[in-house]
């Protein structure tokens, strides 16, 4: 009987030891699975942060190049010696540019109206400007091609919180009260 034991107690061991063997080998293929899930999630949340930071990049890149562009579009103010609220816009460096207030005008329903600024463009060349108020008001030009000057309510608009018009010809730029 002790030889049956002996070989029972045997069977069992090797039993035993063959569904620890089992057991560990599950277990580690477990932890290995997960080992690698939580390796695979690494690196996709390394891929995400990596496509992250070049979509940045590219954005930024193209807000660099956006804004490149529109400092080179934007025309150079000229005629820095006008009173603070008028900036002019152009290219043409043959354009010159006068504040002549209220007395250089010479259109009497446009004085009466009040007068904030008159501002006399002209050039020896085309010209091809923007006259921009800080002040709102009516916008009115005077075109210099015609005599007496005729008056012209143009198309103003607004850049960058300015009041705009566009000039392709000499002209005085009278900004009303109102």
């Amino acid at each position: 009987m002790a030889m049956d034991d002996m070989m029972m107690d045997d069977d069992m061991a090797m039993a035993d030891d063959m569904m620890m063997d089992d057991d560990m080998a599950m277990d580690d293929d477990m932890m290995m699975d997960d080992d690698m899930a939580m390796a695979d999630d690494m690196m996709m949340d390394d891929d995400m942060a990596m496509d992250d930071m070049m979509m940045d990049d590219d954005m930024a890149m193209g807000d660099d190049m956006m804004m490149d562009d529109m400092m080179m579009m934007a025309p150079p103010r000229i005629c820095t010696d006008l009173p603070a609220h008028v900036a002019v816009y152009g290219d043409a460096m043959s354009v010159n540019c006068r504040d002549v207030g209220a007395a250089g005008i010479g259109v009497m329903s446009i004085i009466d109206a009040g007068v904030i600024s008159a501002i006399d463009i002209w050039s020896t060349m085309a010209v091809d400007v923007e006259v921009c108020f800080s002040i709102a008001g009516p916008i009115t030009v005077l075109d210099a091609s015609t005599a007496p000057r005729m008056a012209m309510m143009p198309d103003a608009y607004m850049s960058n919180n300015l009041h705009c018009v566009h000039l392709t010809s000499a002209a005085t730029v009278v900004l009303g009260m109102g």
